[in-house]
């Protein structure tokens, strides 16, 4: 414990006690972060493992800049050893790796002591993420809802579903239709804005109990849309 403490010391001038309040204080930011992460994130590729390693990255950083503090040779020695590290986890979310590089930055100015910067910036950007998940910011589209159904043209007429979109929907737009079975079984791709988002289960209930109507499947697409 003693050849520990006194290697640290080599690299940082922090005391034990320091150490024990940077790397809470690393922990306690990281882990309101990644609450935030979870709160906000609204696209299929949640990990519950890419969660945690929020956290860990964020209090490994803070004990990797409290053994480099001012001493140059050691941080060479620090990144030449991290350099042999090979990562192979591709980050699917560009936002992911924003998140990525915020509790890296945290564990940085909680392990050089500055835990001014650390506090205020953390809840400084977590309120920027609230506003831009708020207003849905950069979302280009003008409907929320992509439909897709099959439709048997010998149960009736083509456009049976129509009376149903007029009672339900504001916006409709197209996307796509092929047919199957020499044209017998006709497949829509629409994407949809509705009245009231509040009546969607019954939109598709209504749906596919209408004659010829099967495979009805609804995806939201306010977040994430490639089609």
């Amino acid at each position: 414990m003693d050849t520990l403490l006194q290697s640290l010391s080599q690299g940082s001038s922090m005391g034990l006690f320091d150490i024990i309040i940077s790397i809470g204080i690393s922990f306690a930011l990281s882990l309101f972060i990644a609450f935030v992460y979870k709160y906000t994130h609204r696209s299929v590729s949640y990990s519950r493992t890419f969660l945690n390693s929020l956290i860990i990255i964020s209090t490994v950083v803070s004990v990797i800049m409290i053994i480099i503090g001012g001493n140059v040779a050691v941080a060479f020695g620090v990144f030449g050893a991290l350099s042999l590290i090979r990562f192979r986890t591709a980050v699917k979310d560009p936002r992911d790796m924003a998140f990525m590089f915020f509790v890296i930055a945290v564990g940085m100015a909680s392990g050089i002591g500055r835990y001014d910067i650390a506090i205020i910036s953390t809840f400084l950007i977590c309120l920027i993420i609230f506003l831009l998940n708020r207003y849905n910011f950069g979302s280009t589209q003008h409907s929320d809802y992509i439909l897709t159904f099959s439709l048997d043209s010998n149960g009736g007429a083509s456009d049976i579903y129509k009376p149903i979109f007029k009672r339900f929907v504001d916006i409709e737009q197209l996307l796509n239709v092929h047919t199957k079975q020499a044209g017998k079984i006709m497949h829509f791709t629409f994407s949809l804005k509705f009245k009231d988002e509040h009546k969607i289960d019954d939109f598709v209930k209504q749906l596919d109990m209408t004659q010829g109507v099967s495979q009805v499947d609804i995806l939201s697409t306010k977040d994430d849309i490639e089609y």
